[in-house]
């Protein structure tokens, strides 16, 4: 039987907390918040055009704003700190924020990707260190699940509040 969508965020907050080397990997990842921003904004200059052309003072804020929203609300699903039935309610304001600028749909999409990217390095890296070889795999298999669908969440609200935001023909235009 599916689950609701509004039940998942929960599942996976169990989930987490059941394995307590996920719990710690999704934990540790809150310290590491101004790296994780650093290397997924070097990443979307360097690959992405779109981010390249939009870039100033005033999105770098809005980027490392949004990517902190983000870390905080994995974090709280790996510690059961659910606010809501949606933790990534937050993404409307900043798909609203990109629509009103002008970022390209095109270019937020592969901005979530980036910083999924980034996520699952930081794991990779962590349990790569980690000395029961069964324990770490089963943390990755867990965690490539997670954070798969949570990049298939936001993508999803990003998609639909910068639609909603502008006509489908800019939000897909390139900069």
């Amino acid at each position: 039987m599916m689950l609701a969508h509004r039940e998942r965020p929960r599942v996976w907050s169990k989930r987490i907390r059941e394995s307590p080397l996920v719990a710690e990997v999704v934990a540790g990842l809150a310290s590491r918040a101004p790296e994780i921003w650093r290397r997924t904004f070097d990443l979307l200059r360097k690959e992405s055009p779109e981010y390249r052309n939009a870039v100033d003072d005033e999105f770098t804020v809005e980027s490392k704003s949004h990517c902190g929203e983000l870390l905080a609300a994995i974090v709280a699903i790996g510690a059961g700190r659910l606010r809501g039935s949606d933790p990534f309610a937050f993404v409307r304001k900043h798909a609203e924020w990109r629509a009103r600028h002008r970022v390209p749909l095109v270019a937020s999409l592969h901005a979530y990707r980036l910083a999924h990217k980034t996520y699952w390095s930081f794991t990779r890296e962590q349990l790569a260190q980690h000395r029961k070889r069964k324990q770490a795999l089963e943390t990755v298999a867990i965690l490539s699940d997670f954070w798969l669908e949570a990049r298939s969440r936001q993508s999803r609200a990003v998609s639909r509040e910068q639609r909603k935001s502008v006509p489908c023909r800019m939000a897909h235009s390139s900069v």
